[in-house]
């Protein structure tokens, strides 16, 4: 009977101390200025004033893209879903990023790190050092046992040994060419949205055991929800 309890009791255990430590984070909060005030009043938000805060605006900028491409009159999901290369795809996002900035980050593209390593996209704010990494990956590219592996040992292992980096998104998009993933434990075939729902879950534990990372976000996009939307 205890041997069962054990594995339940290791995800309660996981989640109380990820839960925890996002509290602790979000306690963190830099005091607004006048500026931030007059910018809040006029566009709705502020500029980032350090890298949590940067890490929060990256997120809000991809969900809003995320938004315009499942939902948007004007999205671009027909002519994304035909385009293979996530070079393009990277190429796209990242000038998208730029044309919103309004002059509070600027983005790169592969810049190299110490280690010769090479994030897909680089946010970095203005008056302080504290970039945020943003990992692009096509589901329909990979297979289910490496987006976790890459996950675990690219993006937490790689691009989060930075010193002013503890916070990174990993973004994942979804063509509809590939119908099932495998789990790299269980060994169960799932569709893009239970594999979307287990990184995410593997992201809250990779956070939970390791001090240095503060959050990895894990954003969806999928492009096929447009193409369903016409039907």
């Amino acid at each position: 009977m205890i041997t069962d309890i054990l594995p339940v009791y290791a995800i309660f255990t996981t989640t109380i101390t990820y839960a925890k430590r996002r509290a602790e984070a979000d306690t963190d909060v830099e005091p607004w200025n006048p500026e931030d005030i007059a910018r809040f009043a006029e566009e709705g938000e502020k500029v980032p004033q350090n890298h949590r805060e940067l890490n929060e605006l990256a997120i809000s900028r991809l969900l809003d893209l995320k938004a315009d491409i499942e939902e948007g009159d004007t999205s671009l999901a027909e002519i994304l879903i035909q385009v293979k290369d996530e070079r393009i795809h990277r190429n796209y996002i990242g000038g998208w990023l730029r044309d919103r900035s309004s002059g509070k980050y600027s983005v790169s593209q592969e810049e190299e790190l110490a280690d010769r390593k090479e994030p897909d996209i680089r946010l970095h704010g203005l008056g302080y050092d504290g970039p945020v990494p943003i990992e692009l990956k096509i589901a329909d590219n990979w297979s289910g046992p490496k987006l976790f592996e890459r996950l675990k040992n690219q993006l937490s292992g790689q691009y989060l040994r930075d010193v002013r980096s503890n916070n990174e998104i990993f973004l994942i998009v979804y063509r509809g060419k590939k119908k099932n993933w495998t789990h790299p434990e269980s060994g169960k075939k799932v569709n893009f949205s239970t594999l979307v729902k287990f990184l995410k879950e593997e992201a809250e534990k990779i956070v939970a055991i390791d001090n240095k990372i503060e959050a990895i976000e894990i954003i969806d996009i999928d492009f096929t929800k447009r193409n369903i939307g016409k039907r």
